[in-house]
């Protein structure tokens, strides 16, 4: 008993505070979520029903199946287009520009913090010279012309956290390789690159979610072929309440590759972004 009772006296209000604020927030995301859940599942009668019906009466998937007729599957396979390729653009060269940054200085003492700060440049700054740019040369409404666009501006952070991580790690490995006669190309290829893999792992994981997500570019770049899911989803915004179902369908289905990403990464995302962050 006294040692129970010893144990509860060391809990710290701070740990209590901690934790209720830590509930808070989880209760705050994930009811939102968990009510739209229930609003996909629920047959359209549920919707006008007196008193409102928290889960549905009779589970169905019949909001699910009218998708495809609101272009959402279509909206859906060019968004894991986009952010396939955009996030293995910003894999390749930010983790090279990464390495280059922290082990050459490429670019001054300075240039880490100038990648980072392109984070805090706000989108409208840059919309209309970027609608320009890519009207001009042929590639609105096109998956290209946006892949590139995200590329550029994920690229920025996986090698501004590559670059963390590496400075992180002692030189000692890559000046052992050289001796044993490898060149520059095979230190980076067969000790770094490996070496650096939570933080790769982390910026893909970072520009994968935020091209998937991405709305204000799509919305002004896409017309109709290479229209995005959060775009889809835009046009479904301010119908009659017979549409709330596959709106609650498509915005489910669009939150499935970003807890897929954040599942499968989670531990390499941790440990890439905590050592990245602890010397910029």
């Amino acid at each position: 008993m006294n040692a129970d009772r010893k144990r509860w006296v060391r809990i710290k209000p701070t740990y209590v505070v901690g934790s209720l604020v830590l509930v808070v927030y989880g209760l705050f995301v994930l009811i939102p979520f968990l009510w739209t859940a229930t609003i996909a599942f629920k047959p359209p009668e549920d919707f006008v029903s007196t008193p409102p019906r928290i889960l549905p009466s009779a589970p169905t998937f019949v909001h699910f199946k009218s998708l495809n007729g609101l272009n959402a599957w279509t909206g859906l396979r060019n968004s894991l287009i986009v952010s396939l390729a955009s996030s293995t653009i910003s894999v390749v060269f930010g983790s090279v520009a990464g390495y280059a940054i922290a082990r050459y200085k490429t670019g001054g003492r300075n240039f880490s913090f100038w990648l980072i700060s392109q984070r805090l440049m706000p989108p409208l700054a840059i919309l209309v010279p970027i609608f320009l740019l890519v009207n001009t040369v042929g590639l609105v409404d096109n998956l290209i012309g946006l892949t590139l666009i995200y590329s550029v501006f994920t690229i920025t952070f996986t090698a501004w956290v590559v670059r963390s991580f590496y400075i992180m790690i002692p030189d000692d490995y890559e000046q052992a390789a050289r001796i044993d006669g490898a060149n520059r190309v095979q230190v980076l290829w067969h000790i770094m690159l490996p070496l650096g893999v939570p933080a790769i792992l982390a910026g893909g994981a970072f520009a994968f979610v935020v091209s998937f997500t991405e709305f204000l570019f799509a919305s002004i770049l896409t017309r109709t072929k290479s229209t995005t899911l959060p775009v889809v989803i835009s046009h479904m915004l301010g119908v009659q309440a017979t549409f709330l179902g596959p709106l609650a369908a498509m915005v489910l289905i669009s939150a499935v590759p970003a807890v897929l990403i954040g599942l499968l990464f989670y531990r390499h995302a941790v440990t890439g972004l905590s050592m990245g962050g602890v010397k910029g």
